[in-house]
């Protein structure tokens, strides 16, 4: 199971990005990032990612006891401090986190305007593999 742990629920991911979690972990769940307040102090922001470390780990407890032979991970995306302290906390515990990799893709429109399209390649682990 892949918990991802972001602001970009699956529904709203592209295809081949759905594939590949579906794929390599054989379900994608959401949790909804929190909201990080910028007047948060560090201390604050870490008891927060202690939090979503306890519910996530839970939810692969959980996952594991249905599935034991499932591969397990935490697509995590957001606020650089909280995403810092998540990823520290869940990994001493044997979890990897992953983050999605893309290709940005910067098309010039006849009036000027640059759009971007940002398109799925990979999902890539913030440590070395834990398993």
């Amino acid at each position: 199971m892949l918990i991802n742990l972001s602001n970009h629920p699956v529904d709203s991911w592209s295809e081949s990005q759905r594939e590949a979690g579906i794929q390599q972990f054989g379900a994608v769940v959401d949790e909804p990032f929190p909201e990080i307040p910028p007047e948060l102090e560090l201390d604050e922001i870490s008891k927060m990612a202690e939090n979503y470390v306890e519910k996530c780990t839970q939810m692969i407890k959980e996952e594991s006891a249905r599935n034991p032979d499932s591969k397990n991970a935490v697509h995590v995306m957001g606020e650089m401090t909280f995403v810092y302290q998540f990823v520290q906390k869940i990994s001493e515990q044997g979890i990897e986190c992953l983050a999605a990799t893309s290709r940005r893709i910067v098309v010039e429109e006849n009036n000027g305007t640059k759009v971007s399209r940002f398109e799925f390649v990979r999902f890539r682990a913030y440590t070395e593999e834990l398993y």
